[in-house]
């Protein structure tokens, strides 16, 4: 069951890779549909709550996942990872996306705060069975 998890928790962060280097992460119709705000303070918003959302999630699933501080470590670089990749889709292939710092700590301090809540909040192993007499 564990290894399943552990499966699908890859998936999710190969989605979740494919959705950070592609052109448009977020849908115009999304940003245009709110008026009274202005779209690209929305857009601003979204995309940087949705970093530090959605690497707080993994870290808080890969915590409870597997034991040890590897998991946050991995995150943090695959965050940093990420942004390298859209500066060189920028510089290279014109993606209109831009790698940027201010991305790598917002990462990082979802899965600092993930670590903390899957620390806080980790599933208790399941007990051994009573033996029987």
């Amino acid at each position: 069951m564990r290894s399943i998890g552990i499966a699908a928790y890859g998936f999710l962060l190969l989605i979740w890779t494919w959705l950070l280097l592609k052109p448009q992460p977020v849908p115009e119709s999304l940003v245009g549909g709110i008026a009274f705000f202005d779209p690209e303070m929305l857009f601003f918003l979204l995309a940087k709550a949705t970093h530090f959302g959605v690497y707080a999630g993994f870290a808080v699933l890969g915590g409870w996942l597997v034991r040890g501080r590897w998991i946050a470590i991995v995150l943090v670089l695959h965050g940093a990872a990420s942004e390298l990749g859209q500066w060189i889709g920028a510089y290279h292939f014109d993606t209109k996306r831009h790698g940027c710092v201010r991305d790598v700590l917002i990462d990082a301090a979802g899965v600092f705060i993930g670590t903390l809540i899957a620390r806080r909040f980790r599933p208790k192993p399941n007990p051994p069975p009573a033996p029987q007499p």
